[in-house]
């Protein structure tokens, strides 16, 4: 029982430090959704072509949970002159609490249900993989469908054991529930996750018992899915299935000019590379664990859990997988809602493995190379952590530093306007305006304000939007300022002290006259710096005995003084 409160206190623990020190990995987060929540509590923001009526692949009901959580605390605010990024780590905390719950859910199920080691190692690894450290604070639906799946996945592996008919049937229910609102309300691909529980339901109770359970609860979900219907046309002004629209442009109507292949292609290794960052040993584990695990849980251990293992870890695993690795076009952020399945799949192998040895070599030498391999996975998995949080995490700390004023001001931003991280940043009279730079792809307009700041104004300026975008990625001159005006537009200026390239306008505000730094953070140069330290945090004072050169560049905001 004393183990099992220590690792929970450590997950609590290692979360809340991902909130308030965790990066935004993905600039997709921050203008497909933090900039419309922004503009939902607060009345500006960037907007998305996503977002047109024409494309509406970008679903307004996702945003309402942390809607209705802000605005009210968007009024405490100004009433007590809270930093304006008060609203942001708000949001990123109550994110990082559904996270927590649904670890903890599916943790409880493991532990009552299958093995207290299992369970135990589940936690371990889920608490310290770098990539949960950040799909667990993430504003997006692949990271909300994550959530959801772990609910689900919880309600599965009690569904298999519940020996109570009204029991068994509430599981069954919950898993459809789960699944559906991850899917609908969040990202529709997730839904394929729950094909290894129909079929070991099926397998397990027959073909009969599991229509009998899965039909009704599946029909319940109609009305969730009318209602997302009827809320998007709020917004858009007409009758919009969003997951349906996700679903068409990126399956059905992608072609060579518009989907998502025209946003870069990866071959197979980026996902490998990508998981052995982001779970080291633990991915390793994971996916042997997908072939060993039944048949170690079958053939030496004697047949206990086989099909609830397969249907709960290794299956989706597998499936989700093949479905995406296939892909051309690969986001680290497409893998998050298999990111517990993971965690899960390895736990159930260590913790089969442990056992035969502890079998083996007795309770003790089984003790100590538990204890080791935890202290080394946890070490490592740490280190990556911290690399992420201190190497990357300068955008957050700059924005941060912009004057709270009630002064009208323009914020500008060129070649790092990737690295934005949301205008819950910027005071209440300030606006982000981009300046050319060597980015040659579509940037994001500005919505329109309405001029009250209510809901039904809101809506209103988002209907009569004449906001012009393209599918295709192509640059549009009218969403950035002209070179020859910008200096006289921007009153702050965010950039790196990086050479410029001329040829594509880009400018170095560091280098003329008229600007001073207010403050400067290192950001890594990922392509020249070299050797472990680039991956894990190593002290300086370590670089040269692991062969580690690391080198920073200034990540600033500048002030224009005339």
């Amino acid at each position: 029982m004393k183990q099992k409160q220590v690792l929970k206190r450590f997950l609590v623990s290692i979360r809340i430090l991902c909130v308030f020190y965790g990066i935004i990995s993905d600039c997709d987060e921050v203008f497909n959704y933090w900039e419309p929540l922004n503009f939902m509590v607060r009345g500006f923001g960037k907007q998305t072509w996503e977002y047109s009526p024409i494309y509406a692949i970008r679903s307004w009901a996702f945003l309402m949970p942390l809607n209705v959580l802000l605005i009210p605390l968007d009024f405490l605010r100004a009433q007590f002159q809270f930093p304006v990024y008060f609203e942001f780590y708000v949001a990123r905390l109550a994110i990082a609490a559904a996270s927590l719950l649904g670890e903890l859910a599916l943790y409880e199920s493991v532990y009552s249900c299958l093995n207290h080691d299992i369970a135990n190692w589940f936690l371990l690894f889920s608490t310290v993989a770098p990539g949960m450290s950040h799909a667990s604070i993430a504003f997006l639906p692949s990271s909300f469908a994550m959530i959801c799946e772990m609910f689900a996945i919880s309600s599965s592996i009690r569904c298999f054991r519940e020996s109570s008919t009204s029991k068994k049937a509430w599981s069954f229910a919950k898993v459809v529930i789960w699944t559906s609102l991850g899917g609908l309300l969040g990202w529709p691909f997730s839904l394929v996750l729950a094909i290894p529980f129909a079929v070991g339901v099926a397998l397990q109770f027959g073909v009969l018992v599991a229509a009998k359970n899965l039909i009704l609860p599946s029909l319940a979900v109609l009305p969730l899915a009318l209602g997302l219907v009827l809320f998007e046309s709020v917004f858009y002004g007409k009758y919009e299935f969003v997951p349906l629209n996700i679903v068409l442009y990126n399956v059905v109507n992608s072609s060579e000019t518009s989907g998502p292949n025209i946003f870069g292609t990866e071959p197979l290794s980026y996902y490998v590379l990508n998981l052995l960052l982001n779970f080291n040993i633990i991915a390793v584990l994971a996916y042997v664990g997908c072939v060993m695990s039944p048949l170690i849980e079958w053939v030496v251990l004697g047949d206990i859990n086989v099909l609830s293992i397969v249907t709960n870890a290794n299956l989706p695993v597998l499936i989700w997988s093949l479905i995406f690795f296939a892909q051309p076009h690969k986001e680290e952020r497409f893998l998050y809602p298999i990111y517990p399945m993971i965690s899960l799949s390895a736990a159930i192998l260590a913790g089969q493995l442990f056992k035969i040895v502890r079998l083996l070599t007795g309770k003790h030498i089984a003790r100590l190379s538990v204890t080791l391999f935890a202290i080394v996975v946890s070490f490592v998995s740490v280190l990556r952590i911290t690399s992420l949080m201190h190497n990357y995490r300068a955008p957050l700390a700059v924005y941060a530093a912009l004057p709270q004023t009630n002064e009208t001001l323009n914020v500008c931003v060129g070649r790092e306007w990737y690295h934005y991280p949301s205008s819950f940043f910027l005071p209440d009279n300030a606006r982000l305006k981009f300046v050319p730079s060597g980015f040659r792809g579509l940037l994001p307009d500005d919505f329109h304000e309405p001029e009250k700041n209510a809901f039904f104004d809101k809506v209103d300026s988002l209907i009569s939007s004449t906001n012009v975008f393209n599918n295709e990625n192509l640059y549009m001159e009218d969403k950035v300022l002209p070179v020859a005006g910008f200096q006289d537009a921007c009153d702050y200026y965010v950039d790196v002290n990086i050479p410029v390239d001329a040829d594509m306008d880009e400018v170095n505000v560091a280098k003329l006259d008229g600007w001073e730094s207010v403050l400067c953070h290192n950001i890594i140069d990922p392509d020249e710096s070299k050797g472990v330290g680039r991956l894990l945090y190593i002290p300086s004072r370590f670089h040269d005995l692991t062969r580690t050169k690391m080198v920073y560049h200034d990540y600033c905001l500048f002030r224009k003084t005339k």
